[in-house]
């Protein structure tokens, strides 16, 4: 690949990310009603953050988005609920990143990874969750990264790249649905 497609392939990727965030924003601004799922994973992150893992399995028996919630709490010191809308909402990125960068293995030219990009980003299924706060994006963003550093490492197949697709996965795992 050159590097005029390496250039078009970032702005392809800049542009699926901006355009993606918006989306989000827009989404958390239209809808002021937080889902009952999402209403869970904010106290369990407050029960982590008050009472620590102990006091988290109590409420549900599989934390991690809501303690990767209570960590962005605490170092943004924003509230919970827009912490978790910014996790969701870079996770969202992650996951149509993925999917461009795997288009990309495919040998499409820009013109038709920019098309793809664009099926991504109006894909009306994932759309309709942007507003939800649950922990799918962090699945659905690191399954498809994990399908990713799987094709580099048969492509390549090193301890590096045996190692990256062994830990997305198992990040994979820690999101599950």
């Amino acid at each position: 690949m050159d590097l005029t497609n390496n250039h078009g392939l970032f702005k392809i990727r800049a542009f699926t990310a901006l355009a993606s965030l918006f989306l989000s924003i827009f989404a958390y601004y239209s809808n002021d009603i937080i889902n009952t799922d999402g209403i869970l994973y904010m106290n369990m992150a407050e029960a982590y953050l008050q009472g620590g893992l102990t006091e988290t399995v109590k409420m549900f028996n599989w934390p991690f988005f809501s303690i990767v919630v209570a960590y962005v709490h605490k170092l943004t010191s924003l509230p919970l609920e827009i912490s978790a809308y910014i996790l969701n909402a870079l996770l969202f990125v992650v996951l149509l990143d993925t999917l461009i960068l795997i288009s990309r293995k495919f040998q499409l030219n820009p013109q038709q990874i920019a098309i793809a990009a664009i099926l991504f980003i109006c894909f009306q299924s994932f759309n309709e969750y942007r507003d939800f706060i649950i922990r799918d994006f962090g699945y659905w963003a690191f399954c498809s990264l994990t399908l990713y550093r799987f094709i580099l490492f048969l492509e390549k197949p090193t301890i590096a790249n045996a190692t990256f697709w062994q830990i997305v996965a198992i990040t994979a795992v820690l999101f599950r649905v």
